[in-house]
């Protein structure tokens, strides 16, 4: 299972808890550290994502989790299945961009 699979899974079944921030935030610091590459984006679009730093790689992450979430669920409004509503990933996604 690759990183963003485990972080989804964390998010699904426990929500922004402790641990999936924290699981979150070493996906972030080795994307920093060019250890890891997030597979969403080109290289040259990975270098900029880098260039901005941890709030922005952190929101790419939880919007990457949204739309894996609604493309699956499709359910906008509430929770399905222990998932964290969109308004919390929205919350969430606030946090790391301030």
């Amino acid at each position: 299972m690759d990183r963003l699979s485990i972080i989804y899974e964390a998010i699904s079944k426990y929500g922004f808890d402790k641990n999936t921030l924290l699981i979150i935030d070493r996906y972030i610091n080795d994307i920093l550290n060019g250890t890891e590459n997030f597979y969403r984006f080109n290289l040259p679009e990975h270098a900029g994502l880098c260039t901005a730093g941890a709030p922005l790689i952190g929101a790419s992450i939880i919007a990457s989790y949204a739309t894996a979430s609604l493309t699956t669920s499709g359910n906008a409004e509430s929770s399905q299945g222990g998932s964290p509503t969109n308004w919390q990933i929205d919350t969430l996604q606030e946090q790391y961009i301030e």
